[in-house]
């Protein structure tokens, strides 16, 4: 499968991009975290339509969102798409959502990632703090460092 991996967090527009060269069906996946902040209407008020507006764009030609589970510590409860509540006026537009199978959980998962946040990774990368290294995978952390992804700057730049 081919795999894109941004830090665009307008997932509308993102949907459209990626719609406009390709036929195929469009996934995104993302934490629940980053599902829960698709639900804040402040993030369109650019929108004429506003969070309909914005939906409407992203959910056309079912497309899909594929959810990692969101377990901060070992203390916290496990959240998932079947279980996450959206402010009170919202809620039963993420129910159509869900009902229509717009949300798919991700089950496969390694507990031991679950603390990851990838904003942080992103926040890390930008800062110079190196710790974002230990935070994903080997192949990915040498493929930022050489393509100087997501605000990375090789030592001395």
């Amino acid at each position: 499968m081919t795999v894109l991996i941004s830090d665009y967090f307008d997932y509308y527009r993102l949907a459209a991009y990626i719609a406009e060269r390709t036929s195929e069906r469009i996934g995104i996946v993302m934490g629940v975290p980053s599902l829960i902040d698709l639900f804040d209407e402040k993030n369109y008020t650019q929108l004429p339509g506003g969070i309909l507006e914005s939906f409407g764009r992203l959910f056309k030609n079912e497309l899909k969102l594929y959810v990692y589970p969101l377990k901060p510590s070992p203390d916290d409860e496990l959240k998932t798409v079947d279980d996450i509540k959206v402010q009170t006026e919202l809620q039963p537009l993420y129910d159509y959502l869900w009902g229509r199978g717009s949300f798919v959980h991700l089950d496969s998962y390694r507990p031991e990632y679950l603390p990851i946040f990838s904003r942080d990774v992103l926040r890390r990368v930008a800062a110079r703090d190196d710790s974002w290294e230990t935070m994903v995978p080997p192949e990915v952390a040498e493929l930022i460092k050489r393509r100087s992804f997501f605000g990375y700057c090789k030592p001395g730049q």
